[in-house]
C-alpha cells in the first residue's frame, strides 16, 4: 500500500491512564513497521464521541493528545477529526443525528463525511489525487443523492461548515 492509515484509541483509551504509555510505544512501533515497508503511516485521530452515550471513553481527549504528539515527534501526517469535529459538540443529539447513531460507530452520513475530509488531508500532505469524484464523494455534486453533504439540521455555520471540505 502507498498509505496506511491508523487510529489506534477507542478500545486502548478503556484501559485506564496506566495504560498510556504502552499506547505511545505501541503507536511509534506502529508508524516505524510502516515505513519500513515504504508506506506513508497516516494518523487520525478518533472523530468526537457522546459522552453521555459512551461513558467509558471519558479518558479519550488524553489519547487523542498523546496521538498528536507522536504524529509531531515522528513527522507523520494526521488528520485531526477530534478538531475538526468540535463545533459539532455544542450540539450532541444533532452530532449523533448527522455522525453516529450511537455516539460511537460512524453512520452512513457519518462515513461520507470523514471520508471526504480524509482525501482532502491525503490530497495536501501526502501530495495525493483528489479521489473525492472518483468515489462519487464530490461536495460540488448538485444532485440530490446518499452522498450529498446532510441538510442544515438547524445548527449554525460554524457547525456545518464541518460537513462542507473541500
Amino acid at each position: 500500500p502507498d498509505v496506511v492509515s491508523i487510529t489506534l484509541t477507542w478500545n486502548d483509551c478503556i484501559r485506564g491512564r496506566s495504560h498510556r504509555a504502552a499506547y505511545r510505544k505501541r503507536l511509534k512501533n506502529v508508524i516505524e513497521v510502516i515505513r519500513q515497508s515504504d508506506a506513508i503511516p497516516l494518523l487520525q485521530t478518533p472523530y468526537r464521541i457522546d459522552p453521555v452515550l459512551q461513558p467509558q471513553l471519558v479518558r479519550l481527549p488524553a489519547y487523542v493528545k498523546i496521538m498528536r504528539e507522536v504524529a509531531c515527534e515522528k513527522n507523520v501526517p494526521c488528520i485531526d477529526h477530534w478538531e475538526h469535529w468540535k463545533p459539532l459538540c455544542n450540539y450532541p443529539q444533532k452530532m449523533a443525528q448527522l455522525l453516529s447513531d450511537n455516539g460511537l460507530y460512524l453512520n452512513n452520513k457519518g462515513n461520507i463525511a470523514v471520508a471526504r475530509l480524509m482525501i482532502k488531508q491525503l490530497r495536501v500532505e501526502c501530495h495525493l489525487p483528489d479521489w473525492c469524484d472518483y468515489f462519487s464523494l464530490s461536495s460540488q455534486n448538485n444532485s440530490p443523492s446518499q452522498n450529498s453533504p446532510p441538510p442544515q439540521n438547524n445548527l449554525p455555520s460554524q457547525a456545518m461548515a464541518a460537513f462542507s471540505v473541500k
